[in-house]
């Protein structure tokens, strides 16, 4: 964390912004960490701040008051943001298996005992499914220069809670409670310790990944079968042909008086494509060739696939 000022403090035992007090002493507030007094500079030049009234060494003034400011904002906002979710699915690698989300929640509590530890914060989020509104516990540590260690993330799993943590050591910027929010709800600062869903995620995905798979291999096995008719069509037509090249709809359309429009463009001749040149030629020029192109028009309305068969033994 760079340096930064001191933005919140106690009064009354309760976390106050700079500006909801009076200036100097008159604010009567205490420092979140060592309960020291604090005074409210609020002058015309620099930015509002605290600092404590006397010198004094306290070390974890800023931290304290961002941590317990964090605590705060989620007890009023009600709503967390879960952050991409990424795993290794089996015959695929790493994928996806879950997209960030704003979510909401009815139920937040600050320092929540569960059995032998303390989250900074527990929430019951909601989750629609099918038109039903389902609430999955959610853990939500704030790690402003303590991150969560492994004996306690041991605990967490244990419990079988989803728990994020939000990372804010490395914040460069942050004066009042709307910059404060736009830290906690920024993906690039919350990352998953543990989901309790994960393998019925990846199972998901997996089966998701697996059908997705095979469309593709039915398509790929439709277009064959659909080259595969093409090439009888064009036998029983008896055109004499080694191979079909497809080319680009707009090279011919049909028109309902004429029936079609004559072929424009250029088209790949495959002896140049033998000797590696691959340079487009206008169909006039590949008319006269010996290797002579053929034209066949499939489609009755609309835009017409050309389909070329060329003599050229490949």
């Amino acid at each position: 964390m760079k340096d930064l000022s001191l933005f919140w403090a106690l009064k009354n035992n309760e976390l106050v912004h700079v500006s909801e007090v009076q200036s100097g002493l008159k604010c009567e507030c205490n420092c979140p960490s060592c309960n020291k007094p604090l005074v409210a500079h609020k002058g015309k030049i620099k930015i509002h701040h605290f600092k404590h009234y006397e010198v004094c060494n306290c070390q974890g003034a800023i931290e304290t008051s961002i941590h317990l400011a964090a605590k705060k904002l989620f007890l009023t906002k009600k709503e967390v943001l879960l952050p991409d979710l990424y795993a290794d699915v089996p015959d695929f690698g790493e994928q996806k298996v879950q997209s960030r989300k704003l979510y909401k929640s009815k139920k937040v509590i600050e320092e929540f005992k569960i059995d032998d530890f303390q989250p900074d914060i527990f929430m019951e989020v909601e989750i629609k499914k099918k038109g039903k509104v389902y609430l999955a516990p959610l853990i939500i540590e704030i790690a402003v220069t303590h991150f969560v260690d492994s004996v306690k993330l041991n605990k967490i799993i244990n419990k079988g809670i989803s728990a994020i943590e939000i990372c804010l050591d490395k914040i460069e910027r942050i004066k009042n409670n709307d910059e404060l929010w736009n830290e906690l709800i920024n993906h690039d600062k919350i990352r998953w310790l543990f989901n309790s869903k994960l393998p019925i995620l990846i199972k998901k995905k997996r089966e998701n990944a697996i059908q997705h798979q095979k469309n593709i291999d039915n398509k790929i096995l439709r277009l064959e079968q659909q080259k595969e008719d093409e090439r009888k069509e064009f036998e029983k037509q008896k055109i004499p042909l080694r191979k079909i090249y497809n080319f680009r709809k707009d090279y011919g359309r049909r028109d309902m008086s004429t029936g079609f429009t004559p072929f424009e463009g250029t088209v790949y001749c495959p002896k140049d494509k033998i000797n590696k040149a691959n340079k487009p030629i206008p169909l006039t020029e590949c008319e006269s060739c010996n290797y002579h192109l053929k034209l066949h028009f499939a489609t009755t309305y609309g835009d017409s696939e050309v389909y070329v068969a060329c003599e050229f033994k490949l």
